[in-house]
Parts: C-alpha cells; sequence; structure tokens
C-alpha cells in the first residue's frame, strides 16, 4: 500500500509533491528518466469521498514481472 496522507495543495499552498505519474511512467515527462528500471501505470483513480481518492497501479519490473498495488 502506498499512501499519501494530505492533499497536494491547501489554501492555495503546496503540501506534498505527487509522486505517481499521471497515467504511465514512461510517457509522463515528470517520470519517464526517474524510473529506469521500471513501468508504473495508474490503472484506476476513484474517489472515495471528499478527500480521499483510491488508485490502482500497475508495476512492470526491468524482467516484465507484473503487480498491481494500490
Amino acid at each position: 500500500m502506498i499512501a499519501c496522507v494530505c492533499r497536494l495543495e491547501e489554501n492555495n499552498r503546496p503540501k506534498c509533491h505527487q509522486y505517481w505519474p499521471d497515467g504511465d511512467s514512461t510517457t509522463d515527462p515528470a517520470f519517464k528518466n526517474v524510473l529506469k528500471d521500471m513501468r508504473v501505470k495508474t490503472l484506476s483513480e476513484t474517489a472515495l469521498g471528499k478527500t480521499l481518492v483510491e488508485r490502482i497501479f500497475e508495476i512492470t519490473t526491468s524482467e516484465g514481472e507484473k503487480h498491481k498495488v494500490r
């Protein structure tokens, strides 16, 4: 499980850096050169409440192994 316990922004001030890609890490400019040995792909994003979001990611290793995390 990966948890971010605060909003990215509160009162128009940054609180946390987004450490997951929007979509696919191989095409997201912020992550393209960071994750060299693995691929992270956002599979889904579901709002569970006013301030709670569940995201499911697929991690692919350099060996081709795939794992889903949320």
